[in-house]
C-alpha cells in the first residue's frame, strides 16, 4: 500500500502521512518481533492474531514471523518511511537499507531454489515463507528502481560503455548464475559427480 501511495504523493498531501503511518507500523512490528527473539521475551503480539491452540503448537508451526522476516520489515519499513520525507540527504541511507533487505530476500530465494534451509530460515525459528520472499524481492527491487538518479540505478542508466556492459551482464550475474548453481547442485545430489567437480562445473559455466 505504501509503495502505491508513494507514486502519487504529489497529488494528495495526506498520502505522505498515510505512508509514514503504515511503514512505521510495519517497522515497529518487525522491531518488536526481533526483540522477542533477541531478549527471549513474549510481548504478546502473536496473541492478537492467532488462537491459543496454534500458539501452543511445536516450534516449526509457531505463527511468529522468523528473525529474517522481521529484519526485512524493519529495513523496508524505514526505507519507505524515509522515502516519504523526500529529502536528498536520506538517499544513501535509503539505498543501504533497501539493498540489505534485497540481499536477505535473495538469500532466502536462493535457499528455496537450492533446497538449503539455512538460507531462508535461522535455526529452529520460523522460516521466511516462499511467497513472503517473493514479495520482499519485488518491494526491494521496486524501491531501488525508484532512485533513478542515485546509486545503483544511476550507474545502470548511464549512457557510458561501462553501464552498457553492466546492463548486458546483469541477467547472467543474477538469474543465469543462480540456475547454473542449482543444476550443478542437483547433479551432485544425484551422485553424478563429487562436490569438487560440482564447484568446478559451476565456476567454469559461469
Amino acid at each position: 500500500i505504501s509503495g502505491l501511495l508513494l507514486n502519487h504523493q504529489n497529488v494528495w498531501k495526506f498520502q505522505k502521512y498515510a505512508v509514514r503511518f503504515f511503514t512505521a507500523i510495519a517497522a515497529l512490528i518487525g522491531l518488536l518481533t526481533l526483540s522477542e527473539y533477541v531478549f527471549a521475551v513474549d510481548l504478546g503480539i502473536d496473541h492478537l492474531l492467532f488462537t491459543e491452540e496454534l500458539l501452543n503448537s511445536g516450534p516449526s508451526d509457531y505463527p511468529r514471523m522468523g528473525p529474517n522476516t522481521a529484519l526485512n520489515f524493519i529495513l523496508l519499513g524505514l526505507s519507505f518511511f524515509l522515502t516519504s520525507l523526500n529529502k536528498p540527504k536520506h538517499s544513501r541511507l535509503i539505498q543501504s537499507l533497501t539493498l540489505t533487505a534485497l540481499a536477505v530476500s535473495f538469500a532466502s530465494f536462493a535457499g528455496y531454489i537450492y533446497g538449503v534451509n539455512s538460507l531462508y530460515g535461522i535455526g529452529s525459528f520460523t522460516n521466511m515463507a516462499a511467497h513472503t520472499t517473493g514479495c520482499f524481492l519485488l518491494l526491494s527491487l521496486a524501491q531501488v528502481a525508484r532512485q533513478k538518479d542515485f546509486g545503483v540505478m544511476r550507474t545502470l542508466l548511464r549512457r557510458g560503455i561501462g553501464s552498457h556492459v553492466l546492463r548486458r551482464m546483469f541477467p547472467s550475474v543474477t538469474v543465469v548464475s543462480l540456475l547454473i548453481g542449482a543444476l550443478c547442485l542437483k547433479g551432485y545430489r544425484l551422485g553424478f559427480y563429487t562436490s569438487e567437480a560440482a564447484v568446478a562445473f559451476t565456476i567454469t559455466l559461469m
